[in-house]
C-alpha cells in the first residue's frame, strides 16, 4: 500500500502534476492510484475512486524512479484526474 498527500496541482500541457509528500511508500513510476479520499476540510466528496497511473516522479530537481515515505515532491499523473483532486486530498493504491 501507498499513499501520497496532496499540497498541490498544475496542469501543463495535458498533464497533470501534483505536489505533496509520500506518506507511505515506496510510490514507483507506473504505479496506479485507485483511490482518493479528503483528509483537510470538509467536502461532501470524502472518498473516489480513481485510476491515475504515476509516468514521472520529481525531487530536488532530479527524476526519481521512486518515491520513499516522508519524501516530499511531484508526480505526474495519466487517466481521469478529478477535478476536486488539489490540497487536502490523499491518493492511495
Amino acid at each position: 500500500m501507498f499513499e501520497f498527500g496532496v499540497h498541490g496541482r498544475s496542469d501543463d500541457s495535458g498533464r497533470i502534476r501534483v505536489i505533496g509528500r509520500c506518506f507511505s511508500g515506496p510510490i514507483l513510476v507506473g504505479s496506479v492510484f485507485s483511490r482518493m479520499r479528503r483528509y483537510l476540510g470538509d467536502e461532501p466528496l470524502s472518498e473516489a475512486h480513481v485510476k491515475l497511473e504515476v509516468v514521472e516522479i520529481e525531487a530536488y530537481r532530479r527524476r526519481l524512479d521512486a518515491m520513499d515515505s516522508g519524501l516530499t515532491g511531484a508526480l505526474v499523473l495519466k487517466g481521469q484526474v478529478p477535478d476536486a483532486l488539489d490540497d487536502g486530498w490523499v491518493l492511495g493504491g
